[in-house]
C-alpha cells in the first residue's frame, strides 16, 4: 500500500507476539509480515524474506526484541543481519 507508520502505540502487542512466534517456527533471520483483522482476529496475509531499504526503516524510532521489549534506538536492518551472521560464525 505504501502506507508506512512508525508510531509504536498503534501496534497491537498480540501482532508483535504472533510475528515473533512465527519467525521462530520458520527459523528465519529476516522476515516481514503483513497482517489484517478479520472479526477482530489478526491474520497473516503475506510473509516476505525481503524488505525495502531506506525510507521505511531509516526513520523508525526503535524496535521490539524477541522478549517483546521496546528498544528505543536507530534501526538499521542491514547492520542487524550482518551482526547476526558474524555472531553465528563466532559461536561455532
Amino acid at each position: 500500500s505504501g502506507i508506512v507508520e512508525h508510531n509504536k502505540s498503534i501496534f497491537n502487542m498480540e501482532i508483535i507476539k504472533i510475528a515473533f512466534e512465527v519467525q521462530k517456527k520458520l527459523e528465519s533471520q529476516s522476515i516481514a509480515f503483513d497482517f489484517v483483522y478479520k472479526n477482530n482476529t489478526p491474520l497473516i496475509v503475506e510473509i516476505s524474506y525481503a524488505f525495502s531499504m531506506g525510507y521505511v526503516y531509516d526513520s523508525c524510532d526503535g524496535f521490539w526484541d524477541d522478549q517483546l521489549r521496546w528498544n528505543d534506538t536507530n534501526v538499521n536492518p542491514q547492520y542487524f543481519i550482518i551482526e547476526d551472521v558474524v555472531r553465528s560464525i563466532n559461536n561455532k
